[in-house]
């Protein structure tokens, strides 16, 4: 058996009128003859696959969207979870087999020793104290329950502050400070009587456990068309959206639980010194803000290898770390 022989037979269709001797002759061929093996192995895939037909509606929804679309438009940002599309997941099944044979074919190599393809990404550079971030004198904690194999990670804000807004979009958006071994602990400063009056709307989404929720919205509408400050009103109409009514919000803002935890917060921030937002404190101890960095990814970096830092500490890495 040649493997000249072995294309004609799959080009001709012919495996299902191969006699039994055929069959074991190309069997040993294909068992010595990488080339050919990946060829057949595609073809069987291949000739296997059966491509649904497309759900209904889906050509009339998709003309929509590229009609809103418009010509001048950028590239559309990819959202956080592609859905499953009938009828076009088999094909690109069968598109990902026959580029997996191809690169077989063009490169065996490569896919005996992947280690020899990898892209290697360059290391991170050291911190450096007193220019990418400080050490209280006091360390200082939010949660002193906090675990001894657990990072906790302060995130001082202000939801009037553009700053906080766009790092916070960003920090969501990249699913930053979201380690395993991490404890995000939000704190709004309160540097007057409007911000006193969002940090207790803060602390009243999370007594309503809609913080997860309600946070963004709050930002929205602080910084959104109307970009204006938000009275008691305001507040309930945005915590109205989400299903909260005008007696329950106002319970909850004015609850001797909220109260309190505004009151802590704005110790927190008092014994953090702080003095601009967005404010980062690690482990109590290490402090970096946003004009430490050029960016929202740059700052959010250094405060996770910061974190990373101080979990390698806990491990009982080098006491130098992180600088």
């Amino acid at each position: 058996m040649r493997c000249l022989d072995l294309d004609a037979i799959i080009d001709d269709h012919r495996e299902r009128s191969l006699a039994a001797a055929e069959r074991a002759e190309i069997d040993s061929h294909l068992a010595s003859c990488r080339r050919c093996s990946a060829a057949w192995l595609t073809n069987r895939a291949l000739a296997g696959e059966r491509i649904a037909a497309p759900r209904a509606g889906l050509l009339d929804a998709t003309t929509r969207l590229v009609l809103a679309v418009g010509p001048g438009a950028g590239p559309a940002r990819r959202p956080q979870s592609w859905p499953m599309v009938a009828g076009v997941s088999a094909a690109g099944l069968a598109a990902v087999i026959v580029v997996a044979a191809l690169l077989a074919l063009m490169n065996p190599a490569a896919r005996e020793t992947p280690s020899t393809a990898a892209v290697s990404t360059p290391e991170r550079r050291a911190l450096l104290e007193g220019q990418d971030y400080s050490r209280l004198a006091v360390r200082t904690r939010a949660l002193p329950d906090v675990g001894p194999r657990e990072v906790e990670v302060v995130q001082l804000f202000a939801y009037d502050c553009p700053p906080c807004y766009s790092l916070e979009r960003r920090r969501v958006e990249r699913h930053a400070l979201a380690g395993e071994r991490i404890v995000l602990v939000q704190v709004p400063v309160q540097w007057n009587e409007r911000l006193a009056t969002y940090a207790r709307a803060f602390y009243a989404a999370q007594s309503l456990g809609k913080a997860e929720q309600l946070s963004p919205a709050l930002y929205e509408a602080i910084h959104g068309d109307a970009a204006a400050p938000l009275g008691l009103d305001g507040l309930a109409k945005v915590f109205a959206s989400y299903g909260v009514d005008r007696l329950t919000f106002d319970l909850a803002f004015d609850s001797t639980e909220v109260q309190a935890s505004a009151k802590r917060a704005r110790a927190l921030a008092d014994a953090y010194g702080v003095t601009a937002v967005p404010t980062f404190v690690v482990d109590g101890e290490l402090v970096t803000t946003r004009s430490a960095a050029q960016s929202d990814d740059e700052l959010l970096d250094i405060v996770e290898q910061l974190a990373e830092c101080v979990e390698r500490k806990q491990d009982g890495a080098s006491p130098e770390l992180p600088c």
